[in-house]
């Protein structure tokens, strides 16, 4: 766990997202190139049947491709904004325990930021985002997510 990048999602969603923070995510892995974070398996995120509750693992979808745009965002210095034109998941199998959101997509992200410097126009990409967990490894992938990031300087 990044204690540190835990705190700092923690706050933020506190006061500007508190459904995420209903969640309670922690932040696994964050850096320019992966972001990875956690949803834990807990009664607040569980549906009538036991399992994830889809609304959980699509807050957890938004959180690691978001939070990646965030942290690249702030490395940039500049003041832009961002958020999900599109929102397409697919679910494979049912979740029984605690959902790893996996995004690689920092070097896409970080180009389009670029681009949104340089040109002033807002700018869509693709945005990947694979969900797994620890207690149901031999499953693989549990979901995946196709997200479309829209980025412009504010």
């Amino acid at each position: 766990m990044n204690l540190k990048e835990t705190v700092k999602l923690r706050l933020f969603t506190l006061f500007k997202i508190p459904l995420i923070h209903f969640c309670r995510p922690v932040v696994l892995q964050l850096d320019e190139n992966e972001c990875r974070v956690r949803i834990p398996f807990r009664h607040r995120v569980k549906n009538h049947i036991g399992s994830m509750y889809f609304g959980a693992i699509a807050a957890g979808a938004d959180l690691a491709g978001g939070l990646m745009a965030l942290y690249l965002i702030g490395k940039s210095g500049r003041k832009i904004h961002f958020v999900f034109k599109e929102v397409h998941g697919h679910f494979l199998r049912r979740i029984h325990g605690p959902a790893d959101f996996y995004c690689a997509d920092g070097a896409a992200i970080r180009q389009a930021i670029n681009e949104t410097i340089q040109s002033g126009e807002r700018i869509h990409i693709p945005v990947k985002v694979s969900v797994t967990s620890p207690v149901q490894q031999e499953e693989g992938e549990l979901a995946r997510f196709d997200l479309t990031l829209s980025i412009k300087m504010k």
